[in-house]
């Protein structure tokens, strides 16, 4: 009499087997889901944004709106082109965004990011100035504070701005603070390591777009 061999699996082996496939469907799930949870930035809270779209990547700050409430309010005025303003031939300019298309002029490793000249020397303006405006609660004392530049003079600045990439608590009193970055950091430090000759890019970074965002 022959033996008999089955190839058919026990009831437990299939129980396993069905088992170890459902384990494999929840982490493909959960690895599917995993981006477009996690990837998600936590919603702007209440307060005035302006977002920074240049050709290296997009950065935010906050702009501090009750601290230094004129240099805010002339920073959006030119950046959404609600204000007057005269270009480098000194013609004047009506309804067209101040900062869109003008280069980082200046860049110097761990110290700042400059923008903000119509000439792109670092010597240009809107053709008016504004007074500076400091309180002790705007200083710099870390990196992603955005101040506004000047001729190295009280109430000369104008439109030319920076972001610091340490604490510089010397431009205290100085340069006029009026706002902090608050997404995209790695952005800024990544202009502020392009290579440069006598601190200007040598590939020249973009400011394609300064976009403000309000949110009530």
């Amino acid at each position: 009499m022959g033996t008999h061999s089955s190839s058919g699996r026990g009831p437990d082996e299939a129980i396993r087997t069905t088992i170890e496939l459902m384990k494999k469907l929840l982490l493909l799930l959960l690895f599917t889901t995993l981006p477009s949870t996690f990837g998600q930035e936590k919603p702007l809270k209440r307060g005035t944004y302006a977002h920074f779209e240049t050709s290296l990547g997009t950065f935010t700050a906050q702009l501090e709106t009750q601290l230094a409430p004129k240099t805010v309010a002339n920073f959006i005025a030119l950046a959404e082109g609600t204000r007057e303003w005269k270009d480098a031939k000194g013609q004047t300019v009506t309804g067209k965004p101040f900062y869109d298309g003008l280069i980082f002029h200046r860049v110097v490793d761990q110290f700042l990011i400059q923008s903000g000249d119509p000439t792109g020397a670092g010597t240009g303006g809107p053709g008016y100035t504004i007074p500076d405006e400091f309180s002790p609660q705007l200083r710099y004392d870390r990196a992603g504070i955005l101040g506004m530049g000047n001729r190295g003079q009280p109430d000369t600045g104008g439109s030319q701005f920076f972001v610091t990439l340490d604490a510089m608590p010397s431009l205290y009193k100085v340069n006029t603070a009026f706002g902090q970055v608050i997404r995209g950091m790695e952005v800024v430090r990544k202009i502020g390591s392009t290579r440069t000759r006598n601190e200007r890019p040598i590939t020249p970074v973009i400011l394609q777009k300064v976009r403000i965002e309000i949110v009530p």
